[in-house]
């Protein structure tokens, strides 16, 4: 369970996001991942033994941690209870987002442990909400003879984050396709010389009017993007980034905030893109290039939309935690709850 935890914490380190600090991020991805498995395990009565066996082995784990990190036999006790009353609040919590419809209350738990509150990456808590969805259909999927072998499939956080990013987006270069599309920037190919074209644009009032009932937002008081366009053979490839200021509606005070957002844009469009034609390695595919002309505008509409957090908050604005009920003083109180579930599941 350890190694293989320790490996699917590194990927998702690695594919989702830094998290704010080291030791907090893998304590909490450890507790997401355990909860998962723990979840699984307790409605079996065939499994709840191991089930046991596992949750006693995070304790021990936690307490030897504790003490290598120089907490003394004193300390041990009450930093155990503080570990036992936050692993039980989070179970708890993904337990019930993850019974409810759609992703937002799954989304802010995460955001909330994981991230605590301000993500570096606006995406990364509803990409790990995906993968946790994920994971918790492919371990329910898995037979009792496998758990009891200590086999666990993970799901390839890569593939989910690729998965969410394309869901999110919903609208991949729409505009293009149909020609619909409120800021319409169009820039014929023949204009783009062999040393390549340095576009600079900026949205006008009325069309960044128009762009708030679509990205959802209250306001948009600034858009502008900086292209570069490069002949690539009979395509052509696009790099620069977008940038704005959005107004939303904080997701936790429900008081108005501001959020300037620069998405990087590195994109190639070819008339061949949809054919055999394969990327080069570490490329992605080229989108369509259709006609004799490229629409800057909508690709700066179409980063816009990605950019835009679902999940807007104020600096500071945070959620109430979730509470072990905890009564007692015992030092093991929180984790005790846990075991009487787990026994009585």
């Amino acid at each position: 369970m350890a190694r293989s935890w320790h490996r699917r914490e590194c990927r998702v380190f690695t594919a989702i996001t830094p998290f704010p600090t080291p030791v907090d991020g893998r304590f909490d991805l450890l507790v997401l991942h355990l909860a998962i498995v723990l979840d699984r395990l307790a409605p079996d009565p065939t499994q709840r033994a191991l089930g046991q066996s596992l949750f006693d082995r995070f304790c021990q784990d936690m307490d030897h941690n504790l003490r290598e990190m120089g907490i003394g036999d004193m300390s041990v006790p009450k930093e155990m209870q503080r570990i036992g009353a936050a692993f039980y609040g989070r179970a708890q919590a993904y337990r019930s987002a993850l019974a409810a419809p759609g992703q937002e209350m799954l989304v802010e738990a995460l955001n909330r442990n994981i991230y605590g509150g301000m993500p570096r990456l606006p995406a990364a808590p509803a990409r790990l909400a995906a993968y946790m969805r994920e994971a918790v259909r492919g371990v329910g999927d898995q037979g009792s003879a496998e758990l009891l072998a200590g086999t666990l499939r993970w799901p390839d956080p890569n593939a989910t984050v690729l998965a969410e990013d394309k869901r999110r987006s919903g609208r991949r270069l729409k505009f293009m396709e149909k020609n619909q599309h409120p800021w319409s920037v169009p820039v014929a190919l023949d204009d783009i010389p062999e040393t390549g074209l340095h576009l600079e644009v900026e949205a006008p009032e009325n069309v960044r009017s128009d762009l708030v009932a679509l990205a959802g937002v209250g306001e948009l008081t600034r858009l502008s993007a900086v292209f570069d366009l490069a002949r690539r053979g009979a395509g052509v490839r696009v790099t620069g980034h977008v940038s704005a200021r959005v107004g939303q509606t904080c997701v936790v005070t429900l008081e108005p905030v501001e959020n300037d957002l620069q998405e990087a844009v590195d994109l190639t469009f070819s008339p061949t893109a949809g054919s055999d034609v394969q990327a080069k390695d570490g490329e992605d595919p080229p989108e369509p290039l259709i006609g004799n002309e490229l629409d800057v505008g909508a690709i700066a509409t179409e980063f816009l939309l990605l950019g835009i957090d679902p999940y807007p908050r104020k600096a500071g604005a945070t959620f109430a935690p979730i509470k072990a009920d905890d009564g007692s003083a015992k030092p093991f109180a929180a984790l005790e709850a846990l075991k009487k579930q787990l026994g009585s599941g």
